[in-house]
């Protein structure tokens, strides 16, 4: 059993709900089936929106901020990997991923269905059919990765990083030299002692990109023939739950 199932729920969020900033020790999928609404990823704001998938792994800090208007409704999967290949692959994923694909969606909806089924094999039926659209969702990010990594793609900076000094050039230094390892925000601030929410923004204000976009930049730029190495491919966000200001749970 390369994966576990501990919670799938739909989940609808009005106007005035809203998840507490939090993190947990477990992956977390967010698919949106409808409506927008802002959302916060280790502190960093991204726009989510119907057909987007968020991918949470274990330890990343996030936060939907109180919803003003409209409707949020989303399918939420909480589990486990205990496969050591499947998690390192998985580490590779970006934490939002737009879903085109028809039977990635309905393989999504379908687990959510066989899960609050009442017969003998249903839940074990809804593993089967959530990690065939995690492999399907492995596969459709490969096929991006490897047209990245085409050499007649080029990803110019927005400033020329011999120009930058200081704190942001520690920055650019730490990255060139550990783009390959598994990263996060967390071992870069440690390494640089300083509060990572500050990197951040000071480095956003030195070269008009941010950290991640940078880490992608040099991973991309690397050698074609060279792997592209794992956890530089993804957006670096580390992971987590669904602890709700206020919240309603569709019924099932």
């Amino acid at each position: 059993m390369k994966t576990e199932l501990l919670h799938i729920f739909m989940i609808d969020f009005f106007k005035g709900w809203g998840v507490r900033q939090h993190s947990h020790d477990f992956y977390q999928i967010w698919y949106i089936i409808d409506g927008m609404a802002s959302y916060y990823l280790d502190n960093q704001k991204v726009v989510i929106e119907s057909g987007d998938l968020i991918f949470l792994r274990p330890g990343t800090l996030h936060e939907l901020p109180v919803m003003e208007d409209g409707l949020l409704r989303y399918v939420d999967i909480k589990f486990l990997i205990h496969d050591a290949e499947l998690r390192q692959v998985c580490a590779q994923l970006p934490a939002q991923i737009k879903i085109s694909e028809d039977f990635i969606s309905d393989d999504l909806l379908k687990c959510r269905e066989y899960w609050y089924e009442d017969s003998q094999y249903s839940q074990e039926i809804a593993r089967l059919i959530f990690e065939a659209a995690l492999l399907a969702l492995l596969q459709k990010q490969q096929q991006l990765w490897d047209a990245v990594k085409s050499p007649r793609i080029k990803m110019p900076l927005k400033k020329n990083m011999e120009d930058i000094h200081g704190i942001a050039a520690d920055i650019v230094h730490y990255i060139d030299n550990h783009y390959a390892e598994e990263f996060a925000l967390e071992n870069l601030a440690e390494a640089l002692r300083y509060n990572k929410t500050y990197l951040c923004k000071l480095f956003k204000d030195a070269t008009g990109m941010t950290i991640i976009d940078y880490l992608k930049y040099v991973t991309c730029s690397a050698i074609p023939e060279t792997p592209c190495p794992a956890s530089a491919r993804s957006s670096v966000f580390p992971v987590p739950t669904t602890l709700p200001v206020s919240s309603k749970r569709s019924a099932k």
